[in-house]
């Protein structure tokens, strides 16, 4: 390590040492009084990651088995796009469509909480865990299911577009088709 860093270092490594307990220590006198349970929030997260990493590299490996090794990284592209489409679609209006106040007779929610706005960090008096965990939570299950949608149909449309290529190169009369069509 370059002599000229380590005051760098140890300045960050001191600073992390005074900030990080005073922080958490308001963080859990803020809980008492709110009535937010830590490990509530704690398990919502930990179960929101496990979902992610089914997502992202779990379906994308999964339906990659699927498909010739050279689609394997489009596959996996796929899976980043759509969970980037997906937070941003749910981030804007799908959180509000599914959770906000009824408008359409109890099928769909209104656009009041478009933007997730007047979603907060606070929770109710009868909740324990705050409405951004709980949408991000929500959030994990909507990329799970637009990915697997668009990958089932990727994969069977491969599936099928292989099949045909193997048809058209198996006709013995392909070149007589050709020749008639020109």
């Amino acid at each position: 390590m370059p002599i000229g860093f380590q005051p760098v270092l140890r300045l960050v490594a001191s600073l992390a040492l005074i900030l990080i307990p005073r922080g958490a220590f308001a963080q859990e006198a803020e809980a008492a009084v709110s009535g937010l349970n830590s490990g509530d929030v704690a398990w919502v997260l930990t179960s929101s990651a496990i979902v992610l990493m089914m997502t992202i590299p779990g379906l994308a490996l999964f339906y990659g088995g699927l498909v010739r090794g050279k689609n394997v990284l489009s596959i996996l592209m796929l899976c980043f796009v759509t969970a980037a489409v997906v937070s941003v679609t749910w981030v804007l209006w799908g959180y509000s469509i599914a959770f906000g106040p009824d408008a359409g007779g109890g099928l769909i929610g209104d656009l009041s909480l478009i933007g997730l706005r007047g979603v907060g960090w606070e929770a109710g008096p009868d909740e324990n865990i705050p409405p951004q965990t709980f949408m991000v939570f929500q959030l994990m299950f909507a990329i799970i299911l637009v990915t697997s949608i668009s990958l089932i149909v990727a994969v069977i449309s491969a599936k099928l577009l292989g099949k045909m290529k193997r048809y058209r190169d198996t006709d013995p009369n392909r070149n007589e088709k050709l020749a008639e069509g020109a």
